[in-house]
């Protein structure tokens, strides 16, 4: 049983459909049935109980129609067997299905498929099968729950979303089974009411949906048991990845440095942001750079922020553009000769939608798209480079939800934030493949995608990483400032826009995780900035990173 937000190595994510494939191709391979997984899965569950949850002794198991129902119906004889065995046991199990009709001859008669054999297993030693009652909840101190699956289809029967609502209303623990029941695992949205898990203990691979959107928040503690089934040979699963830092080896290029160096050979990053009121977005950013290890920082920005940032951080170089002067030639190839002595720019934080912003944004696009230069573009940069309908195809770009719809809205067909967040895995795909060279869409599991060649026959596919990190207190002003200067001073110092990106999704989202230490209300952008500085030098290797639960034969 894999703690998947503690493992160390990355974790394929695959779609239901494939998982479904997966499972088949696991039954021909080894000739058995596919019952054999349904009986291992009730054995996991039997075994995550006793781990988790061993201080409750009055079990309500809830199924449903499907495989997730069989799965409990396993779990149900494994407990009763352990009860057998022990004279002085007080656990007490009650297995309640969910259904429109309360019949139970009905619903024994409609049982199909491998939960119909878990169903007759159980019925030979449990002769207490009834349709759930809202009293049940009031008789028992832990939930299984196995009434929906990865199979579930809008639109929500209201007896399912009645039920869910009841039992979360309870306020009871939960153990979900393969996933919270009401689940899109797709795309990690509710499809009506959907279970509130402490623990879900997820079967044979990941469900991509359950690490990001409304999945992350349902699953409470996530664990994977495989199973037994052979690591996913499907071709989707090898381009969709939940990716701890302990992964990255190339990280190595940024923590392991040679004695025999000088400022020059860990790059300069320019930041070009802070218009009038919105100077501590772009001071932000340049302290990000910072603290991830940039030789050097720029910061280009409104006049009346040159002091503040001076006072807050004396290490970057600060150049105050007037908005009188930006369109003097003198401005402009000032603004190229900084452009052309760094090694990566971002710009966007606090630039605003004016006329010094925008001509900032076009002569700093422009240049970068023409000398091949790394560009991280945020914020007001992306509003901005919508409006004046330009090309940033050659960015790594980090858009919010909000700003994601904004940039793939045509006038003719708008797309809101809502429908962003319905579907995050297909609009972060489609903002890569139409807008972006590297897209990140934040939130909770955010989603890296890039385009990488295969090194066999260099064909080039999107690659996609999920974030494991990061907590609610980074809903406040500033984060998405923190993570651009990241993303650029890591890209300075040499590493690809894909990898930069990457690597500074991890290590912006862990180091707030490492910031809040549990209390998430209050977190600043700039608590931070000690974990970054932790992170680029032992973020791959020190022990909160390593431990993984052991696992369960």
């Amino acid at each position: 049983m894999i703690s998947v937000y503690k493992s160390k190595k990355k974790l394929p994510l695959l779609s239901a459909s494939e998982v479904r494939e997966l499972e088949l191709q696991h039954a021909r391979k080894t000739t058995s049935e596919t019952y054999v997984l349904m009986q291992q899965a009730g054995r996991a569950l039997w075994q995550c109980y006793q781990e988790k949850f061993s201080q409750y002794k009055n079990i309500l198991v809830l199924v449903g129609p499907g495989n997730n129902g069989g799965d409990g119906y396993e779990f149900a004889c494994h407990v009763l067997n352990d009860v057998s065995k022990k004279k002085n046991s007080v656990i007490k199990v009650r297995v309640r299905f969910v259904a429109d009709n309360n019949d139970t001859e009905n619903w024994i008669k409609n049982c199909r498929s491998d939960a119909s054999l878990a169903l007759e297993k159980l019925l030979a030693i449990y002769d207490d099968l009834q349709p759930f009652n809202r009293d049940d909840l009031n008789q028992s101190d832990v939930v299984i729950d196995g009434i929906l699956g990865t199979g579930i289809k809008p639109p929500a029967r209201e007896i399912f979303s009645t039920t869910i609502k009841t039992v979360n209303q309870s306020q009871l623990p939960v153990l979900s089974i393969d996933t919270p029941s009401g689940l899109d695992t797709d795309r990690g949205i509710e499809i009506g009411e959907a279970i509130n898990a402490r623990v879900t203990l997820t079967f044979i691979a990941l469900k991509k949906g359950l690490v990001t959107g409304a999945g992350k928040s349902h699953c409470g503690e996530l664990y994977l048991h495989t199973l037994g089934v052979d690591k996913p040979q499907l071709a989707m699963s090898e381009s969709r990845y939940l990716t701890p830092l302990s992964s990255l080896s190339f990280m190595q290029k940024i923590t392991q440095r040679n004695s025999n160096t000088h400022k020059g050979d860990f790059g300069r990053t320019l930041i070009i942001g802070g218009n009038c009121g919105m100077g501590g977005a772009a001071i932000l950013a340049a302290e990000a750079a910072c603290r991830v290890g940039s030789g050097s920082v720029v910061l280009v920005t409104h006049p009346q922020n040159v002091s503040s940032a001076l006072a807050r951080r004396p290490e970057v170089m600060v150049h105050g553009f007037s908005d009188d002067e930006m369109e003097q030639p003198a401005q402009i190839e000032k603004l190229i000769s900084f452009l052309t002595g760094s090694s990566s720019v971002v710009i966007g934080p606090g630039l605003g939608q004016d006329s010094w912003a925008k001509i900032l944004l076009e002569s700093t696009l422009e240049w970068c798209k023409q000398q091949h230069k790394n560009l991280v573009l945020d914020a007001d940069g992306l509003r901005l480079a919508k409006k004046l309908a330009m090309d940033i195809q050659h960015c790594i770009i980090t858009p919010h939800p909000g700003e994601a719809a904004f940039l793939l809205s045509e006038p003719t067909d708008k797309i809101t934030t809502a429908e962003i967040q319905q579907d995050r895995y297909y609009f972060a795909e489609k903002l890569q493949d139409t807008v972006a060279q590297g897209v990140i869409l934040k939130g909770a599991g955010s989603i890296l995608v890039t385009t990488e060649k295969n090194e066999i026959n260099s064909e080039t596919h999107q690659q996609i990483n999920v974030c494991p990190y990061g907590n609610a207190g980074m809903a406040s002003a500033g984060m998405g400032d923190v993570l651009a200067g990241t993303i650029g001073g890591l890209m300075a110092q040499g590493l690809t826009p894909s990898y930069a990106a990457l690597s500074g999704m991890l290590i912006h989202s862990l180091a707030a995780d490492r910031a809040a230490k549990g209390d998430e209300v209050g977190l600043l952008a700039s608590d931070l900035f000690s974990e970054l500085k932790f992170l680029v030098n032992h973020g791959t290797d020190f022990s909160e990173m390593t431990e993984e639960k052991k696992n369960c034969q």
